[in-house]
Parts: C-alpha cells; structure tokens; sequence
C-alpha cells in the first residue's frame, strides 16, 4: 500500500530496464508497489491512516477483522513509482487492491 513490493513485479521492472537501457541510459527509479494514496493525503496519512484506506477501501476493515490484522494508525513514508512507470513502460501487478481481492 505504501512500500511493499512483490518479487514478480522487481523482476518484470528489470526486465524493462534492460529492454530500454539504449534508449534512456542511466536511470533511478523507485520499484514498489503503486501507492494508491495521492499527494493531498499526506499529512492525512501522517495523522490517521484508517481514515483515508477506509475513504479508499472501505471494505478493507471487514477483510482485516477476518485475518486479525490491524491498519498502522499512521503511515509516515509513501513510495512513488510513477518515474518507472513512466520511463520504463511499467506497469507492476501487485498493489493493495490485489491484496484485498485474494481475500
């Protein structure tokens, strides 16, 4: 959700890298998950995290009572990988939505 990643998707991403790596040389990109939090959540997410996964997702606390998990109350770091996706012509598999849908 906000900087997890799944092995298939680092893989896929190096994989673009290598592909592109002619054409754009040199790059540095974040490979994470894509963060479904925008820049105006922020300071929100840095307060209360509950609030805006549940504005987002608001069935994930159902989900989260069925496996005895609990939300962080803050999340205080949010990885973006727009550049990777951009430049690279990524697009990673696995977000948080994916996560709930195994559920």
């Amino acid at each position: 959700m906000y900087r997890r990643v799944d092995v298939e998707d680092v893989v896929s991403a190096h994989l673009r890298a290598i592909e592109k790596a002619e054409t754009i040389g040199f790059g540095k990109y974040i490979i994470s998950a894509t963060s479904p939090f925008t820049k105006a959540e922020l300071l929100d997410l840095n307060t209360d995290a509950r609030t805006v996964v549940k504005r987002l997702f608001p069935f994930y606390e159902a989900l989260y009572v069925k496996q005895d998990w609990k939300m962080f109350p803050k999340i205080g770091r949010v990885y973006v990988n727009e550049l990777a996706r951009k430049e690279l012509g990524w697009v990673p598999k696995y977000d948080f939505a994916h996560v709930l849908d195994c559920f």
